[in-house]
């Protein structure tokens, strides 16, 4: 079944380890329309801040919390200003990099502090919410910051709610099974904000919508607004969003390779490479999908040929493109040095970058890198007699005796043992398809595999990332004609 390829997806989650979860912080704002959502829960707030004013008193004579600060306290949720509270702030993070604060009450504080009446409205100060923003998308462990989507949303807070009903279908075990209907709803509520100014609101419509979600869909300038207003107010990952926008001409937005270049560089290098990493995953993914449309209508179900370059460990051009792959610049990681000026010579010449900049395609099944070696040496001389590797490779001095063209169904060829099949047999997931040069992310480079999972394998580690393979698929550059 032919079909055509969609734009690069920038799948938020992508999750580090936290080594502490801090607090419980972030209310929301009043919306515009009569929905005044801190009177909604005024009570339960007044409630928890009474507790944790009568928790800090617990420790009144003791060196973790003092009397003096507890007033200090009191003050701020009296008069509605925390101009007053920054002695007390440096005062208790000093006390807890020591050691010297409990964490319950270190908690309850946040909690407090992020309590601010400004002009009759009760706004949260963010900061918990931003926490697990950043946890999620920066590293690759869901787990660890959906405590934080939790303790944040727990306050009533709008913007958090729906980050944590994302978080709830994404993370196994958590459920959410109304989760899309609970984002639904308050979809309207985040446009709200966002037009009053809310930069946490605006990220979390631009990202979505950049993904495609069916309830952020926008206008170009809306989606650019939004990712605008979050990319000033410190989200780097907006500006990548609008990098990628610009660079090319996504979600309607006019290309732009000027402005794309002044975003990409925008923002801490942790977060960028953050989504650089995602997006050249959602990349690889798509390569996946353009490999098995191809194998169900080929001959023998086998995966598109190598390139008819000799020399380029890359999918034939002719073969894929355009039938199969739409978008040849998904060939393109976005963590590439030049990765701008590949966009322009695909914008003139499509079939151009199909070769292996970004990715190396092997083409063959390898499991090791015994075999591994072996077919690059087959590689390396069939491109110095000009030739192009098109068939099953004799191998005598491996175990099978054949390195075999990659298709599907492969995995079964790996049957060392009629007698006991599933212990000698490979997965899909065991097979690497495709891998990302090392070097354009910190630590290692993603890797696509038969089954269409991708995954970051640090360098120099495990197969296919272990420093002989990679090096011997490096050495290849030198037959590029």
């Amino acid at each position: 079944m032919r079909g055509k390829m969609i734009g690069p997806s920038t799948r938020w989650f992508m999750i580090s380890s936290l080594s502490i979860v801090v607090a419980m912080s972030t209310f929301g704002y009043v919306q515009n329309e009569g929905v005044v959502y801190a009177q909604r829960v005024d009570a339960e707030s007044n409630d928890r801040a009474d507790a944790a004013l009568a928790t800090l008193r617990d420790h009144w004579d003791s060196e973790i919390i003092t009397g003096a600060m507890v007033d200090e306290i009191k003050k701020v949720l009296d008069v509605g200003s925390t101009e007053d509270l920054k002695p007390l702030l440096e005062r208790l993070e000093l006390l807890k990099k020591a050691g010297k604060v409990y964490a319950p009450d270190f908690a309850l504080w946040w909690e407090v502090r992020g309590r601010n009446e400004i002009g009759g409205k009760l706004f949260w100060d963010r900061e918990l919410l931003r926490d697990a923003v950043k946890t999620a998308m920066d590293g690759n462990n869901i787990v660890a910051a959906f405590p934080m989507f939790r303790e944040a949303a727990a306050t009533g807070d709008p913007i958090a709610r729906m980050w944590l009903s994302i978080a709830e279908q994404e993370s196994s075990g958590y459920g959410g099974r109304d989760a899309m209907e609970s984002i639904g709803k308050n979809a309207r509520v985040a446009r709200d904000l966002a037009e009053a100014g809310d930069a946490d609101a605006a990220f979390f419509l631009g990202l979505f919508a950049a993904e495609g979600g069916e309830f952020f869909t926008s206008s170009p300038e809306e989606l650019i607004g939004w990712l605008e207003m979050a990319a000033e107010a410190g989200y780097g990952h907006a500006a990548s969003l609008l990098a990628e926008a610009y660079g090319r001409g996504r979600h309607g937005v006019p290309r732009d390779r000027a402005k794309a270049r002044e975003w990409s560089s925008k923002g801490s290098s942790a977060p960028r490479d953050g989504v650089l990493r995602a997006q050249s995953a959602n990349n690889l993914k798509q390569l996946a999908l353009v490999g098995k449309m191809f194998a169900n209508e080929s001959r023998g179900e086998k995966w598109p040929a190598l390139s008819a370059t000799p020399g380029q460990l890359a999918m034939d051009a002719s073969a894929v493109y355009p039938e199969y792959l739409t978008d040849p610049t998904v060939y393109i990681s976005p963590a590439h040095p030049d990765y701008y000026d590949l966009l322009d010579e695909g914008d003139s010449a499509p079939k151009s970058v199909l070769r292996h900049h970004s990715y190396w395609y092997l083409g063959y099944a390898v499991t090791n890198e015994e075999q591994g070696l072996v077919l690059v040496e087959h590689f390396r001389e069939a491109a110095k007699s000009g030739e192009v590797l098109a068939e099953d490779i004799d191998a005598p001095g491996l175990d099978l005796g054949t390195i075999y063209q990659l298709r599907e169904g492969i995995e079964r060829f790996f049957i060392t043992d009629i007698n006991n099949p599933a212990a000698s047999a490979v997965a899909q997931s065991e097979l690497p398809i495709m891998i990302e040069r090392p070097g354009m992310h910190e630590s290692g480079a993603n890797v696509l595999f038969l089954d269409g999972h991708v995954e970051f394998v640090a360098y120099p580690g495990k197969f296919p990332m272990t420093e002989r393979f990679i090096q011997a698929l490096k050495s290849l550059d030198d037959l590029d004609h």
